[in-house]
């Protein structure tokens, strides 16, 4: 790898040129020593062939948009391997409750709320160093993400913390709607605060991308995830909803991810009925308000971008709903936790047949032994989903992207966007040479390819 000017030197007004043994935009096929232009912070151009003096020479590299992780956990990143999945979904959760109060407590000492912090910081840190540049977390109270990235965010990287409400008492809906409103309004002093003095953030919208400080590296978005249809009665996912459409946030819910939690849906029984009490949601009506997946889907297509986690065991009617709302709906799909849990096959190619939009998340450290979206990948690419290299890619990156409604800024490597990447060391000079098709088959195999990391400005 020749380079002749650091990434620094980037913000320089002029254009910088980046050229790559492989380029891989998302929108076209691989280019083989493809070229991106650069200038300041934003991608002007791209070049099948240098046109100009080449500042940044990747000549073993192939050059991606930045993977976007659409669902993950950071707080169990303290966690060195995944809880057991042994008798099950509920006796997981049991097992993450169990976590929880070991590790955390009620947070009423410094210790308990450094661990929290530090536990944060390391799942940032891991998941930038292999090429996310972009992350889904559902953050739960108390959620010190703004000294984090103070301290982490050593790569450009944008964050949508999704502020977790649960609860089906007026009691427990009242206590999560004071720690959301906290978290979001601790989120909200720290962007402004990363503004320059004088511009206007009514106008600025969702893209501050170019107007945050600490060299551009922080873009912290706020958001709501709902946790799911047995743990958060329809009034509570009802009020998230209008938040997501009026201020224009993402939305998360766990849908669908059980059969347990669709048999609970059915009829109130099962063990989820007996986990509900330890969850501490309160009372729940033994007549549902909602009666199926399908009905909670209704609501939340009416967010402003809904993210539907998991959605293992939803069935064809789910898939036709959320395929006429695709615009901004979309199913997470966790490769590697799916296979935690020993669930059935995902329906992965029949989904998108359908016309549903799929994108990829790790989940979290509790049923995941890393935060690697790159794992997550070639996890579908080895797994016979039917799909190609550029579509597998695409599910971590331009749909991903598109699902979160920041497809003006990322998801791609085009002119206009910015200029986050995420690289693969080729680890076969001969593979270096192959065709636009073998590019793909090479991507996967970790015997090839090293697995990425940031590279951005």
């Amino acid at each position: 790898m020749k380079q002749q000017v650091s990434l620094n030197d980037s913000v320089i007004d002029r254009n910088h040129r980046i050229r790559a043994a492989w380029l891989l935009t998302g929108i076209a096929e691989p280019m083989r020593g493809g070229c991106v232009v650069v200038r300041g912070r934003r991608i002007i151009d791209i070049e099948e062939r240098a046109l100009g003096p080449i500042d940044i020479d990747l000549e073993d590299v192939v050059l991606m948009p930045g993977l976007i992780n659409s669902h993950t956990h950071l707080e169990f990143s303290g966690l060195s391997s995944p809880l057991s999945a042994e008798g099950g979904f509920v006796e997981w959760v049991r097992k993450v409750i169990a976590y929880r109060q070991e590790r955390w407590g009620d947070f009423t000492s410094p210790l308990q709320i450094e661990r929290r912090r530090l536990d944060l910081q390391l799942g940032l840190e891991e998941a930038v160093q292999c090429g996310t540049a972009v992350l889904a977390d559902i953050a739960t109270h108390p959620y010190p993400l703004p000294e984090v990235l103070d301290a982490a965010a050593t790569h450009p990287v944008m964050i949508w913390g999704l502020g977790e409400v649960l609860g089906w008492t007026e009691q427990r809906r009242q206590e999560m709607r004071l720690a959301f409103d906290g978290m979001s309004e601790q989120a909200k002093a720290y962007c402004e605060d990363r503004l320059p003095t004088g511009n206007d953030t009514n106008q600025l919208g969702n893209d501050r991308s170019d107007h945050n400080k600490n060299d551009g590296c922080i873009d912290y978005r706020w958001g709501i995830s709902p946790h799911a249809p047995y743990s958060t009665s329809p009034r509570v996912i009802q009020w998230c909803i209008e938040r997501s459409r009026l201020s224009k946030q993402v939305l998360a819910m766990h849908v669908g991810e059980t059969l347990e939690e669709m048999e609970w849906l059915a009829n109130r029984s099962g063990v989820f009925a007996d986990l509900l009490e330890r969850i501490g949601v309160g009372n729940v009506p033994s007549l549902p308000q909602w009666k199926t997946a399908r009905d909670y889907l209704n609501h939340l297509s009416r967010a402003w971008r809904a993210l539907v986690v998991h959605g293992n065991y939803l069935g064809i009617e789910d898939w036709e709903l959320m395929a006429q709302h695709r615009e901004k709906m979309s199913v997470v799909y966790c490769p590697r936790t799916h296979q935690h849990f020993a669930h059935n096959r995902y329906p992965l190619l029949a989904m998108r047949q359908a016309g549903v939009r799929v994108v990829l998340g790790t989940d979290s450290r509790a049923s995941n032994p890393d935060l690697n979206m790159w794992e997550e990948l070639r996890t579908v690419a080895a797994g016979g989903c039917g799909l190609g290299g550029q579509e597998i890619l695409g599910m971590a990156t331009m749909e991903a992207a598109t699902g979160l409604g920041i497809a003006n800024v990322l998801g791609s490597i085009e002119a206009g966007k910015l200029a986050r990447f995420s690289v693969a060391k080729i680890l076969e000079p001969g593979h270096l040479a192959v065709t636009p098709k073998l590019i793909w088959e090479h991507l996967w195999d970790r015997r090839d390819v090293a697995l990425p990391q940031s590279f951005g400005l």
